[in-house]
């Protein structure tokens, strides 16, 4: 009787199976779907926002072209210092009203070619998507059904136990992925009332702020689909190799290339972005970009 609920847990597992296969096939779907809901969501703020920030722009613009008037009135200029003023008035407002007209264009070209970019370079030849890596954990676990021997009870839960945490850590990366691309919609989209804050010179460093925050979003998209698209080659070779024979020691070869994989696929995207936002080791020279350089030269 000791058996009993190792038993029957076990064939709890096998009836799963054929239900666990329709989940994974679904599943790529299910997560796909999501996602574009995410960026379907994104879009439609993107006309509110704007006038939102439109609205909040002209009106940081009138206060600092009132500033400027009164600033030049207080200094008896001439007319030529009023002249280079209000041209460079004109130049700093029309440069960032121009990436506000542009920022969702921009910020989504930004994000779309750093992403494609990383899964080209990964030698995948395409960009990997959470479901891809859902769909690979639960092949080992199918696999690793499809191999042991239920008539040993004994001898099989090493492999289940192993293939379950394969299929929990790959599970987990891909929640890493989703949070970092729902992440970059909602960036790319909500953070467009930060581009009206770039009429006046003084809140002009908060328009920056989100392309700069756009910049290390895309790039943590590229370095993790770089070490993914490593990951996932070797881990599907690994898989391929062990296939015919899976056993505990195979699987655990497989659970520590997972969990590797996890590990860094979650700290380096962190580091890299780091260099653009200004929280990594170059976070010195990532925090002065060439807008804000532009910027300052004009004000």
């Amino acid at each position: 009787m000791r058996l009993s609920v190792p038993v029957l847990l076990l064939l709890s597992l096998v009836l799963a199976v054929p239900v666990v296969h329709a989940q994974a096939v679904d599943m790529h779907s299910v997560v796909d779907t999501l996602l574009s809901k995410y960026k379907s969501a994104g879009q439609t703020w993107t006309v509110t926002i704007e006038n939102a920030a439109t609205n909040l722009f002209w009106l940081l613009a009138t206060i600092s072209l009132g500033w400027t008037c009164v600033s030049m009135a207080i200094k008896q200029a001439d007319l030529g210092e009023l002249v280079a003023e209000l041209c460079r008035f004109i130049m700093f407002t029309g440069f960032f009203f121009w990436l506000l007209l542009n920022g969702a264009t921009f910020g989504n070209g930004i994000v779309k070619s750093l992403w494609q970019i990383g899964g080209d370079a990964g030698g995948t030849g395409q960009s990997i998507y959470p479901g891809d890596l859902i769909t690979l954990g639960m092949k080992v676990y199918q696999q690793t059904l499809q191999h042991v021997s239920f008539l040993q009870p004994e001898s099989i839960v090493a492999p289940i136990i192993i293939a379950v945490i394969i299929l929990i850590v790959c599970a987990l990366i891909a929640v890493n992925m989703i949070l970092l691309l729902c992440a970059a919609w909602i960036v790319l989209y909500a953070g467009l009332i930060f581009l009206g804050f770039g009429g006046c010179r003084w809140t002009s460093d908060m328009a920056i702020n989100y392309y700069r925050t756009v910049l290390g979003v895309g790039v943590s998209l590229m370095t993790m689909q770089l070490i993914i698209g490593i990951g996932v080659q070797f881990l599907q070779q690994l898989d391929a190799s062990t296939s015919q024979s899976l056993d505990a020691g195979q699987l655990g070869i497989l659970m520590c290339a997972t969990i590797i994989l996890a590990v860094v696929s979650h700290r380096i995207p962190q580091m890299v972005a780091g260099m653009v936002v200004g929280g990594g080791h170059n976070g010195a020279i990532g925090g002065v970009g060439v807008m804000t350089l532009f910027a300052a030269g004009m004000t």
